[in-house]
């Protein structure tokens, strides 16, 4: 590799020798040729991990937006405004649709059973509003240091979820959030078919839903995810040992677990290899 001095002077020699050769079309085709080659040899290439994923910023993932000091808030406005302001940079919203089908976000009621009127008028510790889908899209346009997890609790089609919070960006006239929303997907079928909605920049594979509990399944797993890109799955806490940890490590694939409310707890997994968590508000 040149030092700095050296290449400067060979700069300066071959703009002279082109003044010398400036008549012969040849010659300057040639030595603007060795300037490029000078150009890619002086300027670094950037690394293959420069790329920022939303796991290199925060280990937390706010669980359900995360509580307001110690009020259950889950799932409000509020409570994803309250994390975005204090600097969270990953919130995850459970969404699910009403009885007359509105997309919304809640986590403690059955699927469709009341009134998108009626969800209006719920209060979360008889004070904090819950979040519709489209303010949760308006406070990621809002906040665009702010990642979305997205936990859609439509497991029977959670393709349906979301296409319509792709519908909701572009129907708001803000395309970039989707490339700030990262799909949770609980099957791999759904991975093929999340896809085909949108080229999003990361997924989770959330196993809270399967019944994994052999080394052979982990593996399997583990090899699916590496195949497929996937770089965190989520396992949940009562499934965590240092050696299931190890099966995804192995292919540079970092576990998530949930939820996590204490320090303590928060050390002790760390101390297994688990490179984040969910959490509500860390004790």
């Amino acid at each position: 590799m040149c030092e700095g001095g050296k290449v400067v002077n060979l700069v300066n020699r071959t703009f002279q020798l082109q003044c010398v050769f400036r008549e012969n079309k040849y010659m300057k085709k040639l030595l603007y040729t060795i300037v490029l080659l000078i150009a890619v040899l002086i300027i670094p290439a950037q690394p293959a991990h420069a790329q920022s994923h939303w796991y290199t910023k925060d280990p937390i993932i706010r669980h359900g937006g995360g509580r307001i000091g110690n009020k259950n808030a889950k799932n409000t406005v509020s409570a994803f405004k309250n994390s975005a302001k204090k600097g969270y940079t990953v919130i995850e919203m459970d969404f699910g649709y009403t009885s007359d089908g509105v997309l919304v976000c809640n986590h403690d009621w059955k699927t469709g059973i009341q009134t998108y009127k009626k969800f209006r008028k719920i209060r979360v510790s008889n004070k904090y509003r819950p979040a519709s889908a489209r303010e949760v899209i308006r406070l990621m346009a809002a906040y665009p240091k702010v990642y979305l997890v997205v936990d859609a609790k439509e497991s029977d089609n959670i393709v349906k979820v979301y296409q319509e919070l792709k519908n909701i960006c572009y129907t708001l006239n803000v395309p970039k959030v989707m490339d700030r929303i990262i799909p949770q997907f609980y099957q791999q079928s759904e991975l093929s078919q999340l896809k085909k909605i949108y080229n999003y920049k990361d997924y989770i594979f959330t196993l809270y839903r399967l019944n994994v509990k052999t080394p052979s399944q982990y593996a399997k797993i583990a090899k699916f995810c590496k195949k497929n890109h996937i770089n965190v799955v989520t396992i949940p806490k009562g499934r965590v040992t240092s050696k299931v940890v190890k099966y995804f490590k192995k292919y540079k694939i970092k576990v998530y677990t949930h939820t996590v409310n204490y320090q303590g707890q928060w050390e002790k997994y760390r101390a297994m290899g688990v490179s984040g968590i969910y959490s509500d508000a860390l004790k």
